[in-house]
């Protein structure tokens, strides 16, 4: 499935086309789209400031840096013709949904130090496409409520992409697509220099495929990084991992009529089975705590 994702990598302060041909997945906008957008924006708000009365210097743009940044408003403009919208995430609306369900969104935007990137969604599977990575980084639902605190925290302004995104060969092979194949190091995916962070998504992955396995032996050990709370918060994430992969597991195996019955009986022996699985990795944990 990777193998189909489309993803620019970073060229220059390209940032902003990157993000938006990575989130629409194909080569849809160049450099030079995006400054005519630029400019036909610097013309409206400059005809608004005219009729207020307001001068505004004639070089200044606020939607294209002399670096060739580009604006929110020239990404939300561009959007808007595939019929999607940007939301802040702190937006009241739904910045409920945001905290405690991110996932169930399609896609977010992100922009920190004149640097854009986007992570979304492929069926019900995560990437992240930053064109600052050499491939798309898988992430898990439940590592994306942790994703977007950090980003957060380093300063980033999010927001949500609202609408259909159009249809894209990566999403045919979602179905198909197995997270339990990657190795940690691409299951997680950080775009910061924060140890403590870094160290906790790293611990949930860790977490999550002991119990995913059903091996409670190699339930990690906490690093002496982790402090108690982020610690009861890698616990508590990969619960809610396990239950979410139980909740959709029928999203990605093909049922029958004629096994149907089967299929349930089968489903709540493993849920007690993961169940069971979970509680002695818990109580083997802490006792390495």
């Amino acid at each position: 499935m990777i193998s189909a994702i489309y993803h620019e990598k970073q060229e220059g302060r390209l940032c902003a086309m990157h993000s938006l041909n990575n989130l629409l997945q194909g080569a849809y906008f160049t450099e030079i789209d995006l400054m005519e957008i630029a400019r036909n924006l610097d013309k409206k708000e400059a005809e608004l400031l005219q009729e207020s009365g307001t001068q505004q210097p004639q070089s200044t743009s606020h939607n294209v840096s002399d670096e060739g940044d580009f604006s929110i408003g020239v990404i939300s403009t561009s959007l808007e013709v595939w019929g999607l919208s940007l939301i802040p995430i702190t937006h009241p609306s739904i910045v409920q949904s945001i905290r405690e369900k991110p996932w169930e969104e399609k896609a977010f935007i992100c922009n920190h130090l004149e640097h854009w990137f986007v992570f979304r969604k492929f069926g019900i599977h995560w990437f992240n496409l930053n064109s600052t990575l050499k491939a798309p980084t898988y992430l898990s639902p439940t590592h994306i409520s942790l994703f977007i605190e950090q980003l957060k925290q380093e300063g980033y302004s999010i927001y949500v992409v609202k609408g259909d995104l159009p249809p894209c060969e990566a999403e045919l092979y979602s179905e198909t697509f197995d997270p339990k194949s990657l190795t940690s190091r691409s299951r997680s995916s950080s775009s910061s220099s924060q140890p403590q962070q870094d160290n906790t998504i790293d611990f949930i992955t860790q977490m999550q495929e002991s119990i995913i396995s059903g091996n409670s032996q190699s339930i990690p050990k906490p690093s002496p990084n982790i402090n108690s709370e982020e610690w009861k918060k890698a616990v508590e994430f990969a619960r809610m991992e396990t239950m979410f992969w139980d909740a959709n597991k029928h999203l990605t195996q093909p049922s029958t009529t004629q096994h149907s019955q089967q299929s349930i009986e089968d489903d709540e022996d493993d849920e007690d089975d993961e169940d069971e699985a979970l509680k002695e990795a818990i109580k083997r944990s802490l006792e390495q705590k």
